[in-house]
């Protein structure tokens, strides 16, 4: 067998895999074999079908499993051998395949694309600064929100005689100019001025008429509506109908103990201002939070910018198309996103790996145990755990999707570790800063 390797330009190369009757025939004489010690064909006894029988039925086939499984399997261990680092999976030359003659070729070759990454090093210093937010406290306007949100998310919706300026309508919108009909909503507060007028003290069964240009620019989005309608409302303008069918209306929900007990779980708050108080712990933590992975996300954008790391990225678009069945319009955010976190994840596996940072199975089975930890946090029935039980969910867990979930946490916890390194090798200065001016500075 002989592989050849063509190096087409600094990120894409070509391999060719050339075999010959020799590199395959003692594989395909061993299946031959234990096809013929294993196969039930009448008119032979079980286990005594002759050789001969077994390559006339089945030969082609088996030849065909047998060559292309060695390929595979000589591709792996070339790739492995010289350290040859790709992305995506190597791609099969289609020309190569197509013209194969499996009933009388003896020879064979094939050709495989593969992406390449350049050579590329990412020195960490104390000369590479950034910047951590300390969340120092959380304004009255934030809670103010979740108070506001929490009313809406666990209010009383009810069935209405009459609209006021705070319902929601549902009805059938008529407009026809193009003799579209669409049954839809119409949230009543976010019309302009004239038309949220025009849709207060409506009863259902009522019908209401305005022009296009008055109502727009809400009318035009409303749901069900598509888009080359809403340009022609927008282009021709004119008259639409709205028939009402019947009026929502949402009662928030009162700020009292039953709000505090069914959001911070029973006897946690028994005031207004005991429950804004939890309310302000939950959101500096989760500001905290945003926080830290703010900082995580400045610390990747600040390595990639010093590290070169060059992708086959013609390669790995078209690889995604072939390979993963994705549409033109998600390869075109290719650069956006994928391109970014490949580059990281580069990055990250060279620095593990030139400063030999590793993981420990202990290390998964830690973070497998806090995040089932996490998955039943307030909830009583898990107070009621055993060691037993647990350790039984982490097994599962371990085993699931042929431990598929276990080699995702291994990955996160590799990742963790790599960062957490990075961290004590560059310069971090921490700035306080109170959720409102963080926001405002994610936000830019």
């Amino acid at each position: 067998m002989q592989i050849l390797f063509h190096k087409n330009s600094a990120t894409e190369a070509s391999i060719t895999i050339q075999m010959e009757a020799s590199d395959y025939r003692d594989r395909v004489s061993k299946r031959v074999k234990e096809h013929s010690e294993k196969a039930k064909i009448k008119g032979f006894r079980s286990g005594s079908v002759p050789e001969a029988v077994i390559q006339k039925m089945y030969g082609r086939s088996i030849l065909m499993d047998e060559v292309n499984s060695l390929f595979a399997e000589s591709l792996a261990q070339y790739l492995k051998e010289y350290e040859i680092q790709i992305l995506g999976a190597p791609i099969p030359v289609l020309e190569k395949i197509e013209v194969i003659d499996w009933e009388h070729q003896r020879d064979f070759e094939l050709e495989y694309l593969v992406g390449i990454v350049p050579p590329f090093t990412c020195e960490l210093s104390k000369d590479i600064r950034v910047t951590a937010h300390k969340i120092s406290h959380v304004t009255e306007q934030m809670v103010d929100a979740l108070v506001a949100q929490l009313r809406q998310v666990h209010g009383k919706v009810e069935l209405v005689d009459k609209s006021t300026d705070v319902d929601v309508i549902y009805g059938e919108l008529h407009y026809p100019t193009q003799d579209f009909r669409v049954r839809t909503r119409v949230t009543i507060e976010k019309l302009p001025d004239e038309a949220r007028k025009m849709f207060t003290n409506l009863h259902p069964k009522d019908k209401v008429s305005l022009d296009v240009k008055q109502a727009l620019p809400e009318i035009v989005k409303l749901p069900g509506v598509p888009e080359k309608v809403s340009e022609a409302m927008l282009k021709l303008g004119g008259t639409v109908t709205f028939a009402v069918e019947r009026i929502h209306r949402l009662s928030l929900a009162a700020v009292d103990q039953g709000l505090f007990d069914k959001i911070l779980n029973q006897g946690v708050a028994n005031s207004t201002q005991d429950f804004r108080e939890k309310l302000k712990i939950r959101l500096l933590k989760h500001k905290q939070q945003e926080a830290d992975a703010y900082l995580n996300q400045s610390i990747q954008t600040t390595l990639l910018k010093r590290a070169a790391i060059v992708l086959p990225e013609d390669f790995i678009k078209y690889w995604l198309q072939g390979e993963n069945e994705v549409t033109e319009a998600q390869v075109a955010m290719y650069d956006a996103q994928y391109a970014k976190q490949l580059r990281w994840l580069l990055l990250v596996r060279e620095l593990g790996k030139t400063h030999n940072i590793q993981v420990t199975h202990e290390e998964v089975v830690d973070e497998i145990r806090h995040y089932i930890q996490v998955s039943f946090e307030g909830d009583a029935t898990a107070q009621q755990l055993s060691e037993v039980d647990v350790l039984q969910m982490i097994q599962d867990f371990t085993q699931k999707d042929n431990g598929e979930h276990y080699n995702k946490m291994y990955d996160s916890v590799y990742m963790h570790k790599v960062l957490n390194f990075i961290k004590g090798e560059i310069a971090i200065t921490t700035q306080e800063i109170n959720s409102e001016e963080f926001d405002k500075l994610v936000s830019k």
